[in-house]
């Protein structure tokens, strides 16, 4: 991954938590905690999440609904949600 930031790309990523029956804090912390481990494990310079979205689920229309982004809101170590991303990659 050095070699990558040393080659001048930036690293990005995307999480995403199953729907479940845990509450929105432990959903928050959860998705909280990986993204502070990509961050520091791995040099990622933007996180982006999903908060309760399952992997059939068409990634174009995840965090639409306001629970969802208001969930991405509460994340403190996450840029946006997997909505930003395509925002991001878009702009590049």
């Amino acid at each position: 991954m050095k070699i990558l930031e040393e080659e001048g790309y930036e690293l990005i990523d995307y999480l995403r938590k199953s729907k479940g029956k845990e509450k929105d804090n432990v959903s928050v912390r959860l998705l909280e905690t990986m993204a502070i481990r990509l961050t520091e494990r791995c040099s990622v310079k933007a996180v982006y999440a999903s908060p309760f979205s399952n992997s059939m689920d068409e990634t174009a229309s995840r965090d639409l609904c306001e629970k969802s982004k208001s969930l991405v809101k509460r994340l403190n170590k996450v840029s946006g949600s997997v909505q930003g991303i395509f925002v991001y990659i878009l702009s590049l």
